[in-house]
This record gives C-alpha cells, structure tokens and sequence, in this order.
C-alpha cells in the first residue's frame, strides 16, 4: 500500500486491477486499497476487508477500556452507555455502506455479543444465552443497527436534489436492480451476481428497489421505516 500523501490510483469494484499510469513524467502508483476519509477502499467486490479491520481496531479498544468493565462504582447504565459511544461508533464506522457475506454478519454479531457479556462479567461456561444478554443490556443486534443506518443513508441520498451526482447513481443502481438496462450495450458480468447495496435494501424492504426509492422520499414515513429497521 502506498503513501497516503503519494498519489495513487485504484480500481473500485469489478473489472481487472489498475496498473502503474504516467502523467506529465509523473509515475501514477496502483494500490489493491487505501485509507479514506477512516474507511479502507478495496478494490474487492464487498466490504469484508474494512470489516476485519474494524473488529481489530475495536478489540484494541476493548481492551484498552478493560478496567472500565471492571470498575465497581460505576453503574451498567454507563457502562453501557460508554460501549454504545466509544465503542459501537468505532466498529460500525461507515457500516451503512457495506456490503458482506453472511461470515461476516455474524463475526460482527459474535464479536458485539462477547463485548456485552465482558461488561455483564457473564463468562462462557455460566450458559447465559445470547437473548438473555441482550435483554439485560438493552442493546439492539448489530444487523438491525446497520439495517437502520442503512435505510437512513438510503432516504437522504433519495432525497438529494436530481442534479446531485449520488442521487442519480442510486436512481441508475435502482432502474438496474429492477432489470432496467442503463444502455443497450451494458449487461451483467458473467458468474454469479455479488451482493450489492441496492440488493440489501431489497431485503431489508421486502420491496423492489424502484419501490423502496419512491418510498424514501417521504422523509416523515421513512424515518418511522428506518426506525423499526424495515417495512411492511
């Protein structure tokens, strides 16, 4: 991975990896990924290298605030409240945009479950289930958070005005999604289709895309959809 102060150049997405370009006698390096704005972009169809790299950052971080769990004075209601702060912000950071496989959905899933049961001082052989530690905690499952961020991206880019870049790829995503073609000449990549965004808003809305985007732009009705973390 380069510099992030030499320039560089990627390829997002499908198609062959970038190579090495020149411009005015300047070598333009290529990188597989790099830092942006605290995210990773790789060039690999979903976001399973930004996920591994956030469970790693917030495990440090856990770590770090060991003796916080372990404090006797302080209440669960802030320890909590420190967890969901601190800690959930740090390892869902961007989480509304990725797009993963159901690995690691649930090393997500496991890895929120362990934090909660290190606060609850709950050790694996007291045979505490999953439902129970949410139940004390409060805390919602790291699917229906990023399910509720996910549709509240959705609702603001759909409400963008039409000039906006961002609003007029979801339109063009959405119309694809929905077996509309942006051209004559374009088509599906041979193989199986990979998971996209516009897929996972499908499932979460039990909707067509096309549907869900009409829908977002009712912005007092897709609060109340995003809230509950889907429709209908």
């Amino acid at each position: 991975m380069k510099s992030s102060t030499a320039p560089t150049v990627q390829n997002l997405g499908s198609g062959r990896g970038a190579t090495d370009i020149s411009v005015n006698g300047h070598t333009v390096g290529a990188v597989d990924d790099f830092i942006y704005l605290g995210s990773m972009q790789s060039c690999h169809t979903n976001s399973r290298p930004e996920c591994l790299r956030r469970l790693g950052i917030t495990a440090t971080l856990m770590q770090r605030l060991e003796h916080v769990w372990s404090q006797q004075h302080l209440s669960l209601t802030a320890k909590l409240r420190m967890y969901s702060t601190c800690v959930l912000t740090v390892l869902l950071y961007g989480s509304e945009s990725w797009t993963l496989l159901q690995s690691e959905w649930d090393k997500l899933e496991s890895f929120h479950m362990r934090c909660q049961r290190c606060i609850l001082h709950i050790n694996w052989y007291d045979f505490v289930s999953n439902a129970e530690v949410l139940s004390r905690t409060g805390l919602a499952r790291v699917a229906t958070i990023i399910k509720r961020r996910r549709l509240g991206l959705l609702g603001h880019v759909a409400r963008l005005p039409s000039s906006t870049p961002a609003n007029q790829i979801l339109k063009t995503c959405c119309q694809a999604k929905d077996g509309n073609r942006p051209c004559v000449d374009w088509k599906h990549p041979r193989g199986r289709p990979h998971t996209t965004w516009i897929h996972q808003i499908c499932q979460d809305t039990g909707v067509t895309a096309s549907e869900a985007l009409e829908l977002a732009e009712d912005r007092r009705f897709w609060r109340t959809i995003a809230m509950v973390g889907g429709y209908g």
